[in-house]
């Protein structure tokens, strides 16, 4: 299967919490990680068991997120962490566009799908707004931030029922 994306990203372990830098490979189904560019991998994550992409303001680190497990990455820089969310949120946007077949699981999956859309929209207009001069806070977009918060709150809520 072709990469839609690849490069060197730091992770920690499930029980070592140092970072340790992997190949990263993303595909339309899954993102693998390796030790080194070719290797067998080390792990792989479904797309569709993806149930959060979490910036961590001001730094370029973000968490992968699944039920039961939070898979934490460090890029080299914000802009390369907001390019890889990027690219995550797009195959996943795709995949789901193309459809599983529709029995329980798939819609329960597609639902988790659509929460993590709307984290992530809400995440990249936080990183907007705190790169802008003056920040969030000095009162110029607390209403667009306010109003994308209740809209992630509000499709949470949807997902869930």
């Amino acid at each position: 299967m072709a990469a839609l994306r690849e490069g060197w990203l730091e992770k920690t372990g499930e029980n070592d919490k140092k970072y340790q830098k992997r190949w990263f490979v993303l595909t339309s189904d899954v993102i693998s990680y390796h030790g080194k560019k070719g290797e067998k991998a080390k792990g792989v994550i479904d797309l569709m068991d993806i149930v959060g992409l979490k910036p961590v303001e001001g730094c370029a680190y973000f968490a992968i997120e699944i039920t039961g497990r939070a898979y934490n990455i460090k890029a080299e820089s914000i802009a390369v962490m907001n390019e890889w969310i990027s690219c995550i949120q797009g195959a996943i946007n795709k995949k789901r566009s193309i459809g599983a077949p529709q029995t329980e699981s798939a819609t329960v999956r597609s639902r988790n799908v659509s929460v993590v859309s709307t984290m992530s929209a809400v995440s990249r207009r936080e990183t907007v707004l705190s790169s802008r001069r003056g920040g969030p806070g000095d009162g110029s977009d607390d209403a667009a931030t306010a109003a994308a918060a209740a809209a992630a709150s509000a499709a949470a809520a949807a997902a869930s029922a």
